[in-house]
């Protein structure tokens, strides 16, 4: 059985792999449209999220 607390666990990972494309090299946000993808943490994202791609 997954639970609400596993949802919520994925999504902070989730998250997490993205944290290297979320900030310029100024340190302002950048939009998830705009974050360059190549930079996320594709491992942890296959890891926690399987069979889904970058844009879904």
């Amino acid at each position: 059985m997954v639970t609400v607390g596993h949802h919520r666990a994925v999504e902070v990972l989730l998250h997490d792999a993205r944290r290297p494309a979320r900030v310029d090299g100024a340190g302002r946000l950048v939009a998830l449209a705009d974050q360059d993808r190549a930079r996320w943490h594709r491992a942890q994202i296959d890891e926690r999220a399987p069979g889904r791609s970058a844009t879904t």
